[in-house]
């Protein structure tokens, strides 16, 4: 766009010189000329707010220019100003439809002997158009000359910035999200879509207790999980928008220490203040990427002018979307804060040293900050070696035991016996108040493919004659599944046990985990086994409630 080009153009028909004058000038105090060619110009204002396009019709080609504009038309409010008859310009409008609407667009009419067959006052420039026809009405044409020179300085800063920006390849962010989707091809292998707690833990997920017991890799590679599609397609849209953005800005090592930073800062705000039994995802490192993004668009002087409005906008969008979801449900908003607080912090203090601001970011490249390269080789170490780690050391690759070894054991303040895995850590036993009711469990369901619980309730002898009332009540209790759980096979008498009698249900969990309930009446008690199990231990649960049943004994008797 060269303004004495426009001039000269703009010379040759007064009344579209008149409405680019208004368009340019009465629009706000300071407009960002966006476009200047025959017959058309749209101007800005510096916040994105304010827009007024005026087109005068005559070329063909008019509304093909005028679509493309409206495709990348990033106003809140514009006016669309016309010179010519209303039914060309019905014809334009029909022509040069925006596919999306960004914000609002309010047309005008003019025809070419200055009347206004259109008189809405509405938008930026509606009620500032009569005072624009008005023949008599004095022009400031020195500065609208100096407000298009300065709009061809800014669109060439945007253009050299643009081109500076997206001339690289974000090799860090690429890498980052080929490395999250091995992963998660992994995963699917190992145990489906929609992996089991286990599986995340089996895989490298952050476990506290874990964690605490010296296992710190799984501060790295549970950065690398996510816990279904939606997770990981979320998180990877977010990594790609904004990491190719903030890398870009940054230099690739950079880019990786702010993420591993933050990844980690993440990890460990979820270890030490959620409550949760595994935590993974991305979300600690995106999370500093996004407060890296609001960094440059908020601190005064890190971007170009003209783009600041725009990233400002976008920033306060990104935010809003995503502190939004950090509180629905299930999201582990701690690895939000930490990595966010981190990244924000470590950008603003530390990173962003070096690194060209406001027009100059547009031309020159960030200048290496001392032992930038070493810091970030130790960075591509560490995600590596976490990431490997997670699997194999927690055991993602040993096969899950098929067929329980039992051993006998004497459940804690009774006599009584039962015959349980071996490889099921007994945990302590819970008394009742009453002294009647016994509880203890065997395994930990987060790292073993099943827990058993006993439940021994001793009862009066029960007679022969309401033996078979008490297996109806049983049934019936049984025959309610527990909250957040299907009934897979019903509640059903078991005639076929070495005690009095007996019965046994199951049912299957949102989370996929399966639940079955045996329950035996012997002499004086009555015996209850719950084992739970992920659908990679249904082999080494089958059949186990029944055992532990039937392998109670009382030593007392």
């Amino acid at each position: 766009m060269d303004s004495r080009d426009v001039d000269a153009q703009l010379e040759n028909a007064p009344l579209f010189r008149r409405l680019a004058y208004s368009a340019v000038m009465d629009l706000a105090d300071d407009t960002l000329v966006v476009a200047a060619v025959e017959d058309l110009v749209a101007a800005r204002d510096m916040d994105g707010k304010l827009g007024a396009i005026v087109v005068r019709l005559g070329d063909p080609s008019l509304a093909e220019r005028l679509g493309k504009l409206l495709r990348v038309w990033q106003v809140g409010a514009t006016s669309i100003v016309v010179i010519g008859d209303e039914e060309a310009a019905e014809a334009l409008k029909s022509d040069a439809p925006p596919p999306i609407r960004r914000g609002r667009l309010i047309w005008h009419g003019v025809s070419e002997d200055g009347a206004r067959w259109d008189d809405a006052r509405k938008g930026p420039l509606g009620a500032k158009l009569d005072d624009a026809l008005a023949p008599g009405r004095a022009l400031d044409w020195e500065s609208f000359e100096d407000r298009l020179r300065r709009s061809v300085a800014r669109n060439t800063e945007q253009r050299a910035f643009a081109q500076r920006l997206y001339g690289t390849t974000p090799i860090v962010t690429y890498a980052l999200l080929t490395a999250n989707l091995m992963m998660f091809g992994l995963q699917a292998a190992l145990g489906g879509f929609d992996p089991s707690v286990r599986l995340l833990i089996r895989l490298g997920g952050i476990e506290p207790h874990s964690i605490m017991n010296g296992e710190v890799w799984r501060l790295v590679s549970g950065a690398f999980l996510h816990g279904g599609v939606m997770h990981l397609g979320f998180n990877m849209m977010v990594l790609v928008i904004l990491g190719r953005f903030v890398e870009r800005l940054l230099g690739p090592a950079r880019f990786l220490v702010l993420y591993t930073a933050c990844a980690l800062a993440g990890s460990l705000a979820s270890t030490f203040l959620m409550d949760a039994a595994v935590s993974v995802g991305a979300s600690g490192a995106l999370w500093g990427i996004l407060a890296a993004e609001a960094v440059f668009a908020f601190a005064p002087g890190f971007l170009p002018p003209p783009m600041v409005a725009l990233a400002r906008r976008t920033a306060l969008i990104n935010l809003g979307l995503n502190v939004a979801a950090s509180f629905r449900p299930h999201v582990d908003w701690a690895a939000h804060a930490g990595g966010g607080l981190v990244g924000a912090l470590l950008l603003y203090f530390v990173l962003s040293r070096g690194v060209p601001r406001g027009d100059r970011i547009a031309h020159d490249r960030p200048t290496p900050l001392p032992g930038q390269n070493i810091v970030a080789g130790l960075c591509v170490a560490l995600l590596v070696g976490g990431a490997i780690a997670g699997p194999v050391l927690g055991g993602a690759f040993e096969p899950a035991p098929t067929a329980p070894i039992y051993e006998r054991v004497v459940i804690d303040g009774t006599t009584a016996t039962v015959q349980v895995p071996s490889s099921l850590a007994p945990q302590p036993a819970e008394v009742g108040d009453d002294s009647l009711r016994v509880d203890q469990s065997f395994g930990d369901l987060l790292h073993d493919p099943a827990s058993v619980g006993v439940a021994i309730i001793s009862v009066p002898p029960i007679p022969d004659d309401t033996l078979d009332l008490e297996i109806a009540s049983i049934l019936e209790a049984l025959g309610e599944a527990p909250p957040s759980s299907t009934v897979t096979e019903g509640a059903r008498r078991r005639d076929d046990t070495s005690l009095r009698a007996a019965a046994s249900a199951s049912y299957r969990y949102e989370s996929d985990a399966r639940h079955d309930v045996y329950i035996g009446i012997a002499e004086r008690a009555l015996i209850r086994v719950d084992v739970i199990s992920w659908p990679d231990g249904d082999a080494f649960a089958a059949g186990l409630a029944r055992h532990v049943v039937e392998s109670y004994r009382d030593g007392a008797r």
